[in-house]
């Protein structure tokens, strides 16, 4: 038995003593400032709510550890997320990869800003993105965006008409998409709820895992590294 299966047999117990999938891979996930995870091959005219939905529910399964993040499309989405292909619905669910994804509507009220209130409190709680839209949110009428995070009094975005085509911007400052001021919105989808994955947060780094397994997995793993060691030695 030669280093390289040793090495493959510990990577399989230390995943296993964490409870941690074993397709979990973190060199194989992108961060979520990628412009790749928000690009969209498969937009049709009218998709910008859909097109946000899919990079919203992409940065929460990056989030949670999904190497299959990427075929999370429009296209996947669009029999659980329209009406007959077209009209985006209140609220749907949506699966992949093991994890589970409700979405759901919120109608949004007020002068700007009570409306930049209630969607900088809807991200603080949902980082994965919140969906805003509008009947005339942009120039040339109906839009929606995703916005991932408030800075510097200022939101930010990722917008389907820049990262759709020749164009992959990623995540831009809000006065950089097609939108219009945000009193000109008045709806948002967000994720009410995610089953599956891996918790945000509480995945150790590979690095740090021996000093984070439970005695009784370490003594394990002590016994293994014992057993194929002889194995390796009467193979030699």
């Amino acid at each position: 038995m030669n280093r390289s299966k040793i090495t493959v047999l510990l990577s399989l117990l230390l995943v296993t003593g964490l409870g941690v999938p074993a397709s979990y891979a973190a060199d194989s996930l992108p961060s979520l400032d990628d412009k790749s995870v928000y690009y969209t091959d498969d937009y049709i005219s009218g998709d910008c709510i859909l097109s946000s939905a899919k990079s919203m529910i992409r940065r929460a399964a990056v989030a949670r550890g999904s190497c299959d993040w990427d075929s999370i499309t429009n296209t996947s989405l669009r029999g659980y997320a329209t009406l007959y292909g077209t009209s985006f619905r209140n609220s749907f669910s949506y699966s992949n990869d093991g994890i589970s994804y409700e979405v759901v509507n919120l109608e949004i009220c007020g002068d700007a800003a009570e409306k930049l209130s209630a969607v900088t409190g809807l991200i603080a709680s949902h980082p994965e993105g919140v969906i805003i839209w509008g009947p005339d949110a942009a120039e040339n009428g109906p839009h929606a965006v995703l916005v991932t995070g408030y800075s510097g009094g200022e939101l930010y975005a990722v917008d389907s008409v820049y990262n759709t085509n020749d164009l992959n911007e990623g995540i831009q400052s809000w006065e950089d998409t097609t939108m219009k001021t945000i009193d000109f919105c008045n709806n948002v989808w967000y994720l009410s709820d995610i089953e599956g994955g891996i918790e945000p947060g509480i995945l150790p780094n590979i690095a740090d895992i021996s000093e984070s397994v439970a005695a009784d997995t370490k003594d394990t793993i002590t016994d293994s590294v014992q057993k194929i060691t002889s194995l390796n030695q009467q193979n030699e």
